[in-house]
């Protein structure tokens, strides 16, 4: 008998570690294994690493139909991190795979 799990952690692609002078990124990731069940939704858990040591954190709910992306404001900041969570009828994927990207030239 085959059960059904949460997906799999998701990958973010291509993410530099540093970037110039940039106002946006974008992440992409890897439509991760589902376990059985369709994917519902993929949340972004991000946190700006600027403010005053005491990071900002936040969450945005990206569906399904979107591409497998999500652009980010990263103006005047100097540091994020973000994780991505694929989220199926069993629950939500574990948030691994941290990628922490440095904004070069932000004050």
């Amino acid at each position: 008998m085959f059960e059904t799990a949460v997906p799999d952690p998701v990958e973010l692609d291509e993410l530099p570690e540093e970037v110039t002078d940039e106002d946006f990124i974008t992440l992409k990731w890897t439509e991760p294994k589902n376990n059985g069940a369709p994917i519902t939704h993929y949340t972004l858990y991000y946190k700006n690493l600027t403010r005053d040591d005491k990071p900002l954190q936040g969450t945005m709910k990206i569906g399904t139909s979107q591409l497998l992306e999500q652009r980010v404001d990263v103006a005047g900041a100097k540091a994020f991190e973000f994780v991505v969570t694929a989220s199926n009828g069993r629950g939500e994927s574990r948030k691994n795979n941290t990628k922490r990207v440095n904004v070069l030239g932000k004050s």
